[in-house]
């Protein structure tokens, strides 16, 4: 912990999720409701996300859209889902 989380007396756990908060909702179509589905599905970064099949991954967001909201309706399409990780892929490259 650094000098200012700990004057903050913030827990780094926090800052980590924050940060990959920001980092996920940077990317175009992913915004701030979804970097957190992101983010409980296991995606913790742009790297990570630019890795996962889209596939594999709107499954999983599906699983946790009905275990958590009951239903499904909501849940981002598979295309959505390829065009985040296409999202992903081009901000690491840079």
């Amino acid at each position: 912990m650094t000098s200012d989380t700990a004057h903050l007396k913030l827990h780094q756990k926090y800052i980590n999720k924050w940060s990959a908060l920001a980092e996920l909702s940077l990317i175009p179509g992913v915004g701030t409701q979804n970097s957190g589905l992101l983010l409980h599905a296991g995606v913790g970064s742009t790297a990570q996300l630019a890795q996962m099949p889209a596939e594999r991954l709107h499954r999983q967001l599906l699983r946790l859209h009905v275990a958590m909201l009951r239903q499904n309706s909501l849940c981002p399409t598979v295309a959505e889902v390829t065009q985040w990780i296409f999202q992903a892929r081009r901000l690491n490259r840079r």
